[in-house]
């Protein structure tokens, strides 16, 4: 009886085996096999547990060093970067991409991480690179970490991006970006980038950047842009910009733009400026303009101008405009305070304690308050001072000496006051 017992034992587990043989069997794909690629599997129709370089796997996969790979679904564990990568070829990875030190791929799609992560052409997703982590192409997700650097060939993007020494993008870098060094882009920088030294771009930089040392861009910035060194733009700087040391632009400053030691645009600047040594344009300087030394413009200087020593423009300065040594351009309108006054055609209001000055052939229109006002030219208008001085005078004077050379002999200088209204 016990003999019939096992003898019919064994034929179940001989049944068992030959159904699962036949099951076997009748698949293209098996199980604990080799794969083609070199890979060894423990899989049913490419799905399970790979080990080594599997062409095509789902699951689990673990390989030294990829070479030829097309897809994995799933995790995918290496040692070191693909063989093929440096021709820039290589798989795709759809899950984890994980690096023991070292990942790599053509594009990882999903979580990258190692001491070292890269990719061919993209990786989207999050990425944590220890060491460093980059993309031939593009770099996408919501965090991506490089401990020493992270950067792509084309863009940069998405709600976090830290390179620790720096940060870079062939073509544009938007949303939040840290550089510890750097932060830079060939085209723009966009959103919140922070370079612990430097924030740059080729074309354009817009948004919140702030430069350790400086922030510059080959056409425009615009936002706020906070640098503790320096604040540049090839072309146009709008906003709010703050520069340690100055902000500047080769084209246009507009908006409240404040330079430790200066504010300059190569044409013109416009809006709110202040710096500790100077505000100044090529062409144009107004608005609200404040300079520890000198507010000045190639052309014009329009608004309220506040300098410590002067305040001077190559064509016009108007507006009101106080300075603690100096005020001048060739025409003056508005209201001017400073130790010296002068210009050729001065219209206003003008106190100059110690010198006010219309050049040859030139007109003073208005009130003149100095010590000496020196009118080589026409006077329209009061002046009041200790001595007054007019070759042509239609108005008054007001001092304890006036003098009219146009008058007659015995009326030229008078004492107190002195006037005439010849055409």
């Amino acid at each position: 009886m016990n003999k019939f017992k096992q003898l019919h034992h064994t034929q179940v587990v001989a049944g068992y085996l030959i159904v699962l043989f036949s099951l076997l069997s009748m698949t293209t794909l098996s199980v604990l096999a080799q794969d083609a690629g070199g890979g060894f599997n423990l899989a049913v129709k490419h799905t399970g547990i790979g080990f080594g370089n599997s062409k095509k796997f789902n699951g689990i996969r673990l390989n030294y060093r990829d070479y030829r790979l097309q897809k994995v679904n799933g995790l995918n564990a290496t040692i070191w970067t693909p063989y093929d990568m440096e021709q820039g070829e290589g798989g795709n990875v759809n899950g984890v991409a994980l690096g023991v030190p070292l990942t790599g791929a053509r594009n990882i799609r999903g979580v990258a991480v190692g001491v070292g992560v890269g990719a061919t052409e993209s990786i989207y997703g999050a990425t944590i690179g220890v060491l460093g982590a980059g993309a031939g192409r593009h770099v996408v997700g919501l965090v991506n970490l490089g401990g020493l650097g992270l950067g792509a060939g084309y863009n940069v993007s998405g709600l976090l991006n830290i390179g620790g020494l720096g940060l870079g993008a062939g073509k544009n870098l938007t949303g939040i970006n840290v550089g510890g060094l750097a932060a830079g882009a060939g085209k723009k920088v966009q959103g919140i980038n922070i370079g612990g030294l430097a924030v740059g771009a080729g074309k354009e930089i817009t948004g919140f950047n702030l430069g350790g040392l400086a922030v510059g861009s080959g056409g425009n910035v615009s936002g706020i842009n906070a640098s503790f060194g320096v604040i540049g733009a090839g072309s146009k700087a709008r906003g709010l910009n703050i520069g340690g040391l100055a902000v500047g632009a080769g084209d246009n400053i507009a908006g409240i733009n404040l330079g430790g030691l200066a504010v300059g645009a190569g044409k013109n600047v416009y809006g709110v400026s202040a710096s500790a040594i100077a505000v100044a344009s090529g062409e144009r300087t107004v608005g609200i303009n404040v300079a520890g030394v000198a507010v000045a413009a190639g052309s014009q200087v329009y608004g309220l101008n506040l300098a410590g020593i002067a305040i001077g423009a190559g064509d016009e300065v108007k507006g009101i405009n106080v300075a603690g040594v100096a005020v001048g351009a060739k025409k003056l309108s508005g209201l001017s305070a400073a130790l010296v006054v002068g210009g050729k055609y001065v219209r206003g209001v003008h106190i100059a304690p110690a010198y006010l000055n219309v050049v040859d052939g030139g007109t003073m229109k208005g009130l003149a308050i100095s010590a000496f006002n020196h009118i080589k030219g026409e006077q329209k208008g009061v002046t009041i001072g200790i001595f007054n001085y007019a070759r042509k005078l239609k108005g008054f004077q007001f001092g304890l000496l006036n003098y009219v050379r146009d008058n007659p002999l015995l009326l030229r200088l008078m004492p107190i006051m002195n006037f005439s209204f010849k055409d």
